[in-house]
């Protein structure tokens, strides 16, 4: 499969003379969309003590698309006894498992000062910090 094309994007095969696959994709949504998701999309809001919902939505994350049809609830871990921290809601693409999804990632609790842990963007895996959520030392 070729991921550039001398002929241009995307006519359709006649004799099989067009040869697509996800990278011509990829691509060519990066020429157009910055990673990221429309506003309105993909809104994070507290539904329990510990637990988040982040709305449906579509997001775009270095040229690969993922549309999330429902609603999505995610549960954040109890507070340190001693330390405040801040977690990142993120939007995550994993290249080796070939798939998006949304996570929580938990940031350190060895410090008076809360820190948002820092996004991954490498080959392997892309994160989108779409919320960071504050956690008291002691929250339950």
């Amino acid at each position: 499969m070729a991921t550039t094309s001398t002929n241009g994007f995307f006519w359709d095969s006649v004799n099989h003379d067009r040869i697509y696959d996800a990278g011509s994709f990829e691509i060519w949504l990066k020429k157009f969309f910055t990673s990221g998701v429309f506003t309105g999309d993909l809104l994070v809001t507290q539904s329990d003590a510990l637990q988040v919902t982040v709305g449906t939505g579509y997001c775009n994350v270095d040229g690969k698309v993922q549309i999330f049809p429902n609603p999505t609830a995610l549960s954040i871990s109890p507070g340190n006894a001693t330390y405040p921290r801040i977690d990142n809601v993120v939007v995550e693409r994993n290249n080796s498992n070939r798939d998006i999804y949304l996570k929580i990632v938990k940031g350190t609790e060895n410090s008076s000062t809360a820190l948002a842990p820092a996004r991954i963007w490498n080959d392997t895996i892309k994160q989108l910090v779409i919320a960071q959520i504050s956690i008291p030392a002691g929250a339950t």
